[in-house]
């Protein structure tokens, strides 16, 4: 009787064991499953926001592009249509001057006065044309466009500023010049807006692998400086459109530094055989 009391208890202890391995097993294919689910929806989800973020930035870029075109477009239309009128207002009032009877000393007086406004009003429309499309960056290159705007800048501002370039002219594209150079305008109005600084530096390196544009300051953290962020977001993606990195940190000691990485193969143009030779 015992026996077959054993063997009974056996019996059942095996059927639970069996019923429990049954669903240890349920649970792990269950398991599996869900992590399988879940795994192919993160990676549906990766390729819809890798896929709205590719979008995104072609979007942003093409923006910018034809920003830019309108920008060159409306300092076409202000060199040839404002400063035409601007030069021949000048003209006429030079002849009327030296028409006029040289008695009437305050007349002269009011007309050198309209002179001198006229020229401070081509000053300004040089400079604003230069700030929509440097022609500098047109006609003579990039270093060239690349200085006048920092000196300008460093006049303004009253900043003590040194460069440190390459001897000769890189040989960067059209897009990487002309994103170098706006990051360039935003870096240098943060500065000035913001960090309280006396001195900047700039510095462009060229090696076979990356361009590396670099701005510093000697002004405040980054923590003390109110709305540092400004245009930042703008910079960013002119860099990463062209395959590079941005990065803002505070400086060694104090200030703030920021440099530009942009691949080699991406921001310069490739040799033409009058280059080579």
């Amino acid at each position: 009787m015992n026996r077959w009391i054993i063997v009974g208890a056996t019996i059942c202890n095996a059927l639970l064991v069996g019923a429990a391995a049954g669903l240890v097993a349920h649970d792990v294919r269950r398991r599996g499953q869900l992590a399988r689910s879940l795994r192919e929806q993160r990676e549906l989800l990766e390729r819809e926001v890798e896929a709205r973020t590719r979008e995104l930035v072609e979007l942003s870029t093409h923006l910018q592009s034809v920003a830019e075109r309108e920008k060159a477009l409306l300092a076409r239309e202000l060199h040839d249509e404002l400063g035409g009128l601007l030069v021949g207002a000048r003209m006429d009032i030079s002849w009327a001057e030296q028409h006029l009877d040289a008695a009437a000393v305050e007349l002269k007086a009011r007309l050198n006065r309209v002179q001198q406004n006229l020229s401070a009003s081509i000053d300004l429309k040089r400079r604003i044309i230069e700030e929509l499309r440097p022609t500098l960056l047109d006609n003579v290159g990039f270093l060239a466009a690349l200085r006048w705007q920092f000196k300008e800048t460093c006049g303004r501002a009253g900043l003590r500023c040194s460069e440190y370039f390459p001897d000769e002219e890189p040989r960067l594209s059209a897009d990487a010049a002309i994103a170098l150079f706006r990051v360039a305008q935003a870096a240098f109005s943060n500065v000035v807006e913001h960090s309280g600084a006396g001195a900047v530096d700039i510095s462009l390196d060229i090696d076979e692998d990356t361009v590396v544009f670099r701005v510093s300051d000697d002004g405040r953290s980054l923590a003390d400086r109110a709305h540092a962020a400004q245009g930042l977001a703008a910079m960013r993606h002119r860099v990463r459109a062209l395959g590079g990195s941005f990065e803002l940190r505070n400086g060694e000691e104090r200030g703030a530094v920021l440099t530009v990485r942009i691949p080699a193969a991406r921001a310069l143009r490739p040799l033409v055989e009058s280059e080579v030779g």
